[in-house]
Protein backbone atom coordinates (compact mmCIF):
# COMPACT_ATOMS: atom_id res chain seq x y z
CA UNK A 1 0.00 0.00 0.00
CA UNK A 2 2.66 2.55 0.34
CA UNK A 3 4.48 1.74 -2.67
CA UNK A 4 1.27 2.64 -4.30
CA UNK A 5 0.49 5.05 -2.51
CA UNK A 6 4.05 6.86 -3.42
CA UNK A 7 3.86 5.69 -6.77
CA UNK A 8 0.53 8.22 -7.25
CA UNK A 9 2.29 10.58 -5.31
CA UNK A 10 4.63 10.89 -7.95
CA UNK A 11 1.90 11.00 -10.61
CA UNK A 12 0.45 14.06 -9.15
CA UNK A 13 3.72 15.74 -9.07
CA UNK A 14 4.51 15.19 -12.58
CA UNK A 15 1.11 16.08 -13.50
CA UNK A 16 1.31 19.45 -11.63
CA UNK A 17 4.83 19.57 -13.37
CA UNK A 18 3.79 19.29 -16.78
CA UNK A 19 1.00 22.01 -16.54
CA UNK A 20 3.68 24.57 -15.00
CA UNK A 21 5.30 23.80 -18.12
CA UNK A 22 2.59 23.91 -20.64
CA UNK A 23 2.47 20.30 -21.21
CA UNK A 24 -1.01 17.87 -20.63
CA UNK A 25 0.32 15.13 -18.12
CA UNK A 26 -1.07 12.26 -19.37
CA UNK A 27 -4.18 12.51 -20.40
CA UNK A 28 -3.98 14.03 -24.13
CA UNK A 29 -7.92 14.47 -24.06
CA UNK A 30 -7.47 17.32 -21.47
CA UNK A 31 -5.01 18.86 -23.77
CA UNK A 32 -6.71 21.25 -26.49
CA UNK A 33 -8.26 22.86 -23.18
CA UNK A 34 -5.35 23.59 -21.67
CA UNK A 35 -3.65 25.27 -24.84
CA UNK A 36 -5.87 27.36 -24.84
CA UNK A 37 -5.28 29.17 -21.87
CA UNK A 38 -2.10 29.54 -22.92
CA UNK A 39 -0.49 32.79 -24.38
CA UNK A 40 1.24 32.43 -27.62
CA UNK A 41 4.66 32.45 -26.15
CA UNK A 42 3.95 30.03 -24.11
CA UNK A 43 2.44 27.68 -26.38
CA UNK A 44 6.00 27.73 -28.18
CA UNK A 45 7.54 25.39 -25.29
CA UNK A 46 7.50 21.74 -25.79
CA UNK A 47 8.12 20.26 -22.72
CA UNK A 48 9.75 16.76 -22.87
CA UNK A 49 7.17 14.43 -21.65
CA UNK A 50 10.16 12.98 -19.93
CA UNK A 51 11.37 15.42 -18.08
CA UNK A 52 10.37 15.20 -14.25
CA UNK A 53 11.00 17.80 -11.41
CA UNK A 54 13.41 14.85 -10.34
CA UNK A 55 15.23 14.26 -13.40
CA UNK A 56 18.14 15.45 -12.23
CA UNK A 57 18.46 14.06 -9.06
CA UNK A 58 21.24 11.49 -8.28
CA UNK A 59 18.93 9.55 -5.56
CA UNK A 60 15.43 8.78 -7.09
CA UNK A 61 12.71 6.79 -5.01
CA UNK A 62 11.25 3.41 -5.98
CA UNK A 63 8.23 5.94 -6.77
CA UNK A 64 9.62 8.07 -9.24
CA UNK A 65 11.99 5.32 -11.18
CA UNK A 66 8.69 3.44 -11.58
CA UNK A 67 7.40 6.48 -13.02
CA UNK A 68 10.07 7.16 -15.45
CA UNK A 69 10.42 3.55 -15.98
CA UNK A 70 7.02 3.74 -17.47
CA UNK A 71 6.80 6.88 -19.86
CA UNK A 72 10.31 5.31 -21.07
CA UNK A 73 8.32 2.30 -22.02
CA UNK A 74 5.06 4.47 -23.71
CA UNK A 75 7.99 6.39 -25.07
CA UNK A 76 9.77 3.65 -27.02
CA UNK A 77 6.33 2.04 -28.00
CA UNK A 78 5.51 4.76 -30.03
CA UNK A 79 9.22 5.31 -31.25
CA UNK A 80 9.93 2.16 -32.17
CA UNK A 81 12.42 0.69 -34.85
CA UNK A 82 10.92 -0.33 -38.15
CA UNK A 83 9.76 -4.05 -38.16
CA UNK A 84 11.32 -6.83 -40.05
CA UNK A 85 7.49 -6.68 -42.22
CA UNK A 86 7.96 -2.83 -42.59
CA UNK A 87 11.72 -3.31 -44.83
CA UNK A 88 10.54 -5.78 -46.36
CA UNK A 89 7.48 -4.10 -47.49
CA UNK A 90 9.46 -1.38 -48.72
CA UNK A 91 12.01 -3.34 -50.80
CA UNK A 92 9.22 -5.27 -52.17
CA UNK A 93 8.14 -2.19 -54.12
CA UNK A 94 8.65 -2.07 -57.80
CA UNK A 95 11.02 0.78 -58.71
CA UNK A 96 10.41 1.35 -62.32
CA UNK A 97 12.76 4.73 -62.69
CA UNK A 98 15.59 6.84 -61.15
CA UNK A 99 13.40 9.28 -58.95
CA UNK A 100 15.79 12.29 -60.08
CA UNK A 101 16.56 11.91 -63.82
CA UNK A 102 13.84 9.46 -64.69
CA UNK A 103 16.66 6.73 -65.98
CA UNK A 104 15.86 3.06 -66.06
CA UNK A 105 19.23 2.31 -65.95
CA UNK A 106 20.17 1.87 -62.21
CA UNK A 107 21.39 -1.22 -60.05
CA UNK A 108 21.26 -2.04 -56.44
CA UNK A 109 23.67 -0.37 -54.36
CA UNK A 110 23.73 -2.34 -50.63
CA UNK A 111 21.72 -1.55 -47.83
CA UNK A 112 21.07 1.17 -45.33
CA UNK A 113 21.71 0.53 -41.66
CA UNK A 114 17.92 -0.52 -41.16
CA UNK A 115 18.30 -3.14 -44.39
CA UNK A 116 16.54 -1.04 -46.44
CA UNK A 117 17.67 -1.56 -49.98
CA UNK A 118 19.55 1.30 -51.88
CA UNK A 119 20.11 2.08 -55.33
CA UNK A 120 22.81 4.15 -57.79
CA UNK A 121 21.46 5.44 -60.84
CA UNK A 122 23.87 5.18 -63.85
CA UNK A 123 22.44 8.33 -65.44
CA UNK A 124 22.67 10.44 -62.73
CA UNK A 125 25.15 9.05 -60.43
CA UNK A 126 22.31 9.45 -57.52
CA UNK A 127 21.73 7.28 -54.52
CA UNK A 128 18.16 6.95 -53.76
CA UNK A 129 15.79 4.17 -52.09
CA UNK A 130 11.83 3.15 -53.04
CA UNK A 131 10.73 5.82 -50.51
CA UNK A 132 12.64 8.91 -51.96
CA UNK A 133 10.64 11.51 -53.46
CA UNK A 134 8.15 9.90 -51.38
CA UNK A 135 6.12 10.69 -48.19
CA UNK A 136 8.07 8.83 -46.56
CA UNK A 137 11.48 10.27 -47.87
CA UNK A 138 13.90 10.90 -44.99
CA UNK A 139 11.45 8.95 -41.89
CA UNK A 140 13.08 9.05 -39.06
CA UNK A 141 10.43 6.83 -37.34
CA UNK A 142 8.33 3.61 -38.54
CA UNK A 143 5.50 3.83 -41.47
CA UNK A 144 3.11 2.44 -38.96
CA UNK A 145 3.02 5.25 -36.76
CA UNK A 146 2.30 7.86 -40.24
CA UNK A 147 -0.90 5.20 -40.32
CA UNK A 148 -2.03 5.94 -36.96
CA UNK A 149 -1.29 9.70 -37.06
CA UNK A 150 -3.80 9.11 -40.45
CA UNK A 151 -6.41 6.93 -38.91
CA UNK A 152 -6.32 10.14 -35.90
CA UNK A 153 -6.32 12.69 -38.82
CA UNK A 154 -9.57 10.89 -40.64
CA UNK A 155 -11.25 10.96 -37.68
CA UNK A 156 -10.99 14.58 -36.57
CA UNK A 157 -8.60 14.52 -33.63
CA UNK A 158 -6.73 17.75 -33.64
CA UNK A 159 -3.14 18.28 -34.52
CA UNK A 160 -1.85 19.06 -30.89
CA UNK A 161 -4.08 16.03 -29.06
CA UNK A 162 -2.72 13.62 -31.60
CA UNK A 163 0.90 14.83 -31.06
CA UNK A 164 0.91 14.23 -27.51
CA UNK A 165 -0.81 10.48 -28.18
CA UNK A 166 1.83 9.68 -29.79
CA UNK A 167 4.70 11.49 -27.98
CA UNK A 168 5.56 13.89 -30.89
CA UNK A 169 6.04 17.56 -31.00
CA UNK A 170 2.98 19.73 -32.62
CA UNK A 171 5.55 20.92 -35.04
CA UNK A 172 5.37 17.45 -37.17
CA UNK A 173 1.93 16.98 -36.86
CA UNK A 174 1.51 20.45 -38.98
CA UNK A 175 4.86 19.10 -41.03
CA UNK A 176 2.89 15.87 -41.69
CA UNK A 177 -0.66 17.10 -42.58
CA UNK A 178 1.82 19.71 -45.09
CA UNK A 179 3.11 16.89 -46.81
CA UNK A 180 -0.22 14.46 -46.50
CA UNK A 181 -1.98 17.48 -48.40
CA UNK A 182 0.76 17.55 -51.00
CA UNK A 183 0.35 14.34 -51.94
CA UNK A 184 -3.71 14.43 -52.34
CA UNK A 185 -3.28 17.52 -54.90
CA UNK A 186 -5.03 17.09 -57.64
CA UNK A 187 -6.91 13.44 -56.49
CA UNK A 188 -9.98 14.78 -57.45
CA UNK A 189 -9.07 15.86 -60.70
CA UNK A 190 -10.73 12.72 -62.88
CA UNK A 191 -13.88 11.98 -60.20
CA UNK A 192 -16.71 12.23 -62.35
CA UNK A 193 -20.13 11.08 -61.18
CA UNK A 194 -23.41 10.12 -62.82
CA UNK A 195 -26.70 8.64 -62.34
CA UNK A 196 -28.47 10.30 -59.23
CA UNK A 197 -25.80 12.87 -58.17
CA UNK A 198 -26.58 14.52 -54.74
CA UNK A 199 -25.27 17.74 -54.20
CA UNK A 200 -25.05 19.81 -51.56
CA UNK A 201 -22.63 22.52 -49.37
CA UNK A 202 -21.28 22.89 -46.01
CA UNK A 203 -19.32 25.05 -44.53
CA UNK A 204 -16.47 25.28 -41.89
CA UNK A 205 -15.43 28.38 -40.05
CA UNK A 206 -12.31 29.97 -40.82
CA UNK A 207 -9.04 30.05 -37.90
CA UNK A 208 -9.54 32.58 -35.91
CA UNK A 209 -6.90 34.33 -36.56
CA UNK A 210 -8.70 35.12 -40.03
CA UNK A 211 -11.98 36.18 -38.80
CA UNK A 212 -13.01 39.38 -40.36
CA UNK A 213 -15.63 41.86 -37.82
CA UNK A 214 -18.21 44.41 -37.86
CA UNK A 215 -18.05 47.40 -35.87
CA UNK A 216 -16.03 44.54 -33.06
CA UNK A 217 -18.86 41.94 -33.23
CA UNK A 218 -18.22 38.69 -35.09
CA UNK A 219 -20.17 38.31 -38.93
CA UNK A 220 -22.90 36.13 -38.84
CA UNK A 221 -24.58 33.53 -40.99
CA UNK A 222 -23.29 32.08 -44.25
CA UNK A 223 -20.48 35.19 -44.15
CA UNK A 224 -16.78 35.62 -45.66
CA UNK A 225 -15.75 33.81 -42.04
CA UNK A 226 -17.08 30.77 -43.85
CA UNK A 227 -15.00 28.33 -46.40
CA UNK A 228 -17.27 26.47 -48.59
CA UNK A 229 -17.45 23.00 -49.47
CA UNK A 230 -18.86 21.65 -52.59
CA UNK A 231 -20.43 18.00 -52.04
CA UNK A 232 -21.72 15.78 -54.84
CA UNK A 233 -22.07 12.45 -54.65
CA UNK A 234 -23.60 8.78 -56.32
CA UNK A 235 -23.64 5.56 -55.21
CA UNK A 236 -20.21 5.19 -55.71
CA UNK A 237 -18.50 8.10 -55.83
CA UNK A 238 -18.04 11.39 -54.26
CA UNK A 239 -16.19 14.94 -54.67
CA UNK A 240 -15.84 17.20 -51.76
CA UNK A 241 -14.35 20.88 -53.37
CA UNK A 242 -13.23 24.07 -51.71
CA UNK A 243 -15.50 26.92 -53.58
CA UNK A 244 -13.31 29.77 -52.95
CA UNK A 245 -16.61 31.68 -51.32
CA UNK A 246 -19.20 31.62 -48.40
CA UNK A 247 -22.38 31.82 -50.38
CA UNK A 248 -22.68 30.37 -53.65
CA UNK A 249 -22.70 31.92 -57.10
CA UNK A 250 -23.74 30.68 -60.74
CA UNK A 251 -20.31 31.52 -61.61
CA UNK A 252 -18.74 29.74 -58.53
CA UNK A 253 -21.15 26.57 -58.68
CA UNK A 254 -20.25 25.75 -62.53
CA UNK A 255 -16.19 26.09 -61.74
CA UNK A 256 -16.94 23.82 -58.77
CA UNK A 257 -19.18 20.43 -60.51
CA UNK A 258 -19.25 21.17 -64.09
CA UNK A 259 -16.57 18.86 -65.27
CA UNK A 260 -17.22 16.77 -62.10
CA UNK A 261 -21.00 15.83 -62.66
CA UNK A 262 -21.66 13.88 -66.09
CA UNK A 263 -24.54 15.21 -68.79
CA UNK A 264 -28.00 13.61 -68.30
CA UNK A 265 -27.25 12.86 -64.57
CA UNK A 266 -30.17 13.11 -62.32
CA UNK A 267 -29.89 16.17 -59.81
CA UNK A 268 -31.05 16.31 -56.33
CA UNK A 269 -30.37 19.30 -54.68
CA UNK A 270 -32.02 21.99 -52.11
CA UNK A 271 -33.17 24.26 -54.62
CA UNK A 272 -30.18 26.50 -53.82
CA UNK A 273 -30.58 29.05 -57.17
CA UNK A 274 -27.02 28.93 -58.40
CA UNK A 275 -27.58 25.02 -59.00
CA UNK A 276 -30.07 25.75 -61.65
CA UNK A 277 -26.50 26.76 -63.92
CA UNK A 278 -25.80 22.78 -63.74
CA UNK A 279 -29.52 22.35 -65.26
CA UNK A 280 -28.79 24.50 -68.16
CA UNK A 281 -25.81 23.28 -69.79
Amino acid sequence: MLVERQALEELHEVNNHQEELGGSGYSSRETPNRQTQMNKKERRKYPSLRSFTWSENLEKSEGQLLVENTVQEWYNAKHAASSVSEIDFINSLDIKQCPFCGSHDFTKYGHKKDGTQRYICKGCGKRFTALTNTIFDSKKIPISEWIEYLLHLFEFHSINSTAYDDRNSPTTGKYWLIKTFEVLKGIQDDVVVDGIVYLDETYFTKTKSKLATKDGKKLRGISRNKIGVGVACNETKSIFIVTGTSKPSRKSTKKTYSKHIARSSILVHDDEHSHSILMKN
